[in-house]
C-alpha cells in the first residue's frame, strides 16, 4: 500500500455497505511501538481521516 491507493474495508461486509477511501500515508507506529501490520492514514469517503491497521484494507486501486 502508498499513498494515493483506493481502498475498501474489510469488515464492509459486517456493516453492509463498503467504506471506501484514499491512503493519505503510511508507516504510522498505532500503539507507542513498531507494530506489524503498520498503521496507515486513509481519508474516507464521508470526508473523516483515520488511521487503521494495513490488515484491515484491501486495495482496489492502485495509484499511477
Amino acid at each position: 500500500m502508498k499513498p494515493g491507493d483506493l481502498v475498501r474495508s474489510i469488515d464492509f461486509e459486517e456493516q453492509g455497505t463498503p467504506e471506501r477511501g484514499m491512503i493519505l500515508g503510511t508507516g504510522y507506529n498505532m500503539w507507542g511501538e513498531e507494530m506489524i501490520p503498520t498503521g496507515v492514514k486513509v481519508l474516507w469517503s464521508d470526508g473523516d481521516s483515520f488511521i487503521v491497521s494495513s490488515d484491515e484494507l484491501v486495495v482496489i486501486s492502485e495509484a499511477g
